[in-house]
């Protein structure tokens, strides 16, 4: 087995999505464990083929930690997290494969919390939730 070469910044607590042109994006988490809230990593797209990965700029970067990236058909949505000073977001943000930059969604989560959060591309009636369980239409409304 080949090892692949490495992204450019180690991070934990980030998310990673492949995206349909066989990058893969990988987004914030952070480099210091001792503080998070002051190393927030850039994204980064990471080649599969050539191994070659190419840093955002902070702009173009969520900016976020222990959120989840979904790809639904050819649409990455990023929900939920930390921002850099440990506020956790409710937000949730489309990545725009054309430009690589992150968009506003119009939606956002019922809560904060994204742990034990689930994400199916099943038709909402097919899920069974446990107590105390709420869908939402956040993503739905995408398509």
């Amino acid at each position: 087995i080949k090892e692949r070469p490495k992204l450019q910044h180690a991070r934990a607590f980030h998310a990673c999505e492949v995206l349909e042109d066989g990058l893969v994006l990988v987004s914030g988490g952070y480099t210091n464990m001792e503080d998070p809230t002051r190393s927030v990593a850039p994204d980064e797209l990471y080649n599969t083929a050539t191994g070659a990965s190419q840093v955002l700029t902070f702009a173009d970067s969520l900016s976020r930690y222990q959120h989840r990236l979904v790809r639904l058909e050819k649409t990455v949505f990023a929900l939920g997290g930390r921002d850099g000073t440990g506020k956790e977001l409710a937000s949730i943000k489309q990545f725009d494969t054309a430009t690589y930059t992150w968009l506003d969604h119009s939606q956002a989560l019922l809560s904060n919390s994204t742990s034990g959060m689930a994400v199916t591309t099943l038709p909402r009636s097919a899920v069974d939730c446990v107590e105390e369980c709420r869908s939402s239409d956040a993503l739905l409304a995408a398509y």
